[in-house]
């Protein structure tokens, strides 16, 4: 993401974290869907996935922060990282793509992963 800034827009950030998804993932990630995008007045992403046909997962950005959670409906568990992301760079957020991905595997049956391929 080239320029001054990151994230350079809510679109920018979407692209980025879905493809760092799928580069890690590839068909283990579906049912990408944006709930939530603004630009201003303040920058917000709320951002759902499923992981491993298993886990229901938020990405959420807010005006510089941003983590990985599971949704459970009314009740959600973040997942990476324990307390919200600052936003400086690329970077980070390829840090905070690996946390998750690892912290989700650790949430599945093994078995379960093995059962799909993705053990």
């Amino acid at each position: 993401m080239a320029g001054s800034r990151f994230p350079e827009s809510m679109n920018a950030l979407t692209d980025y974290v879905v493809a760092g998804l799928k580069r890690r993932l590839d068909d283990a990630v579906d049912d990408v869907e944006v709930r939530e995008s603004r630009d201003s007045p303040t920058p917000w992403l709320t951002l759902e996935c499923t992981l491993f046909d298993y886990l229901p997962v938020v990405f959420t950005y807010d005006r510089g922060f941003c983590g990985f959670g599971v949704d459970f409906g009314s009740r959600g568990t973040p997942l990476a990282p324990r307390e919200p992301l600052a936003v400086r760079s690329a970077q980070n957020i390829d840090v905070l793509l690996d946390q998750a991905v690892e912290q989700a595997r650790l949430r599945i049956p093994d078995k379960f992963l093995e059962s799909r391929g993705w053990a």
